[in-house]
């Protein structure tokens, strides 16, 4: 389980440096050749049609005759790829053409993998605008389906072979004798902007629905249990989220792979479906042994901070702290100089409350978690670590307020990172 994962998430800390995309140059210019003028998105008008109105296409007619569908809102049928640096539509009737077709959601659902068009966060409740026009994603029980069976995997490998009818709008790019398109990774493709998921087919047969009952020590069920269910693709996973009933019983349809089940008084605990299952029956320990409470910050501490986000943290000599861009939200590293490890913070994301944390537990062949608490006693977040293929990680997230993560490859700089986020405290406005 573990290549895929890793892969996508040493990228991403690496390349992600805000959590807003500027979404006019979202397929533009993250990779330039000599003499590649950028293609920006807000040149092109979209036109919106009611998604079961647009044509349906076949996708080897578009391949064939690009120039004919330009700027055009069309359905389209084909299996689709998702991995490392591809997120492409294929058919089996012309498997091999070229340059082929990069997939891209509208509304603020981001790229599920690392590219060249590093387009894998975006903030919540976006809605990209080209020439005044609202290009918007239909998020319905289909789209959670389509998103859910494309993300699963077993182990570095798809879990399921996808098939799809899709509707959205579909851009032939550049123009020039010679030159790819410009879209996608390395600008290689033509683009398909997807705007509402029709049909959604998958070899073998989907089971991405779960549901099960939660109890304590003594068998009693445990209600109000949050239970999270997130996908583990890179970079912004697709969250679920709902509460156990009073006989400790939940149910989440189109479920990612990794649930996270936590309530205050409780050790938190995740697991790793593959599959979904409907007998689901898990035991939480009823203990605050194990829960982190942070101290509100003394003003002669003498902890580093970050602008607004909240946690202040101690930094020893040697290391150093610096902002990835001049952006209002860009993250924070704290380490010896670049090319090193270092320690990430960064804002929030409401739409992710614990960030990469199920990626990493699906890799793992150990991990540990515990309640984040303030000085009051109140939760505000959740600690997790873990160990994968001899690399040792740690995500420490206050959902909509602050993430903070290293992975490292030795034991001892991972030793150093948590010392210094077991010193944080929390700063007070």
């Amino acid at each position: 389980m573990v290549g895929f994962v890793l892969l996508l998430l040493d990228s991403s800390m690496q390349m992600a440096t805000s959590a807003r995309v500027v979404l006019n140059r979202l397929y533009s210019a993250s990779f330039r050749l000599p003499g590649f003028m950028a293609l920006i998105w807000c040149f092109f008008i979209f036109r919106v049609h009611a998604q079961d109105s647009a044509p349906v296409v076949e996708l080897c007619e578009v391949l064939q005759s690009p120039d004919k569908f330009d700027k055009q809102t069309i359905q389209l049928r084909g299996v689709v790829h998702l991995a490392f640096e591809d997120f492409t539509f294929h058919s089996d009737t012309c498997p091999n053409k070229w340059p082929g077709i990069w997939l891209a959601f509208s509304g603020d659902a981001p790229t599920p993998t690392m590219s060249t068009a590093n387009d894998t966060v975006r903030p919540p409740g976006v809605t990209p605008r080209f020439e005044g026009v609202s290009v918007s994603l239909t998020k319905d029980e289909a789209f959670e389906r389509f998103f859910a069976l494309i993300s699963a995997r077993h182990g570095s490998d798809s879990l399921y072979h996808v098939t799809a009818t899709l509707t959205g709008t579909f851009l032939a790019g550049r123009k020039v004798k010679g030159w790819p398109p410009g879209y996608g990774h390395l600008g290689a493709s033509y683009l398909f902007v997807i705007t509402h998921v029709n049909t959604v087919n998958s070899d073998p047969p989907p089971q991405v629905n779960v549901a099960g009952t939660i109890a304590d020590q003594s068998g009693t069920a445990v209600p109000g249990v949050q239970v999270y269910a997130e996908t583990v693709n890179c970079c912004q996973p697709q969250v679920k989220q709902t509460r156990t009933d009073d006989s400790g019983h939940f149910s989440i349809t189109n479920a990612g792979q990794v649930l996270t089940f936590t309530k205050a008084g409780y050790r938190p605990q995740s697991v790793v479906l593959e599959k979904g299952r409907s007998d689901l029956h898990l035991t939480l320990e009823s203990t605050s042994a194990h829960d982190w409470q942070i101290a509100a910050c003394k003003e002669t501490s003498g902890e580093h901070r970050f602008k607004d986000l909240p946690l202040n943290v101690f930094i020893p000599n040697g290391l150093h702290t610096e902002q990835l861009s001049s952006a209002p939200d860009s993250p924070f590293i704290i380490h010896a100089k670049p090319g090193f490890p270092f320690i990430r913070l960064s804002r929030g994301n409401p739409a992710t409350p614990h960030g990469q944390t199920a990626s990493w537990i699906f890799s793992s062949e150990k991990f540990s978690q515990r309640n984040v608490m303030d000085s009051t006693g109140r939760p505000i977040g959740l600690d997790s670590k873990g160990e994968t293929n001899s690399r040792f990680w740690r995500i420490l997230a206050m959902p909509g307020q602050e993430i903070v993560e290293y992975h490292a490859s030795s034991r001892e700089t991972a030793e150093l990172f948590d010392t210094i986020i077991d010193s944080a405290c929390i700063h007070s406005y």
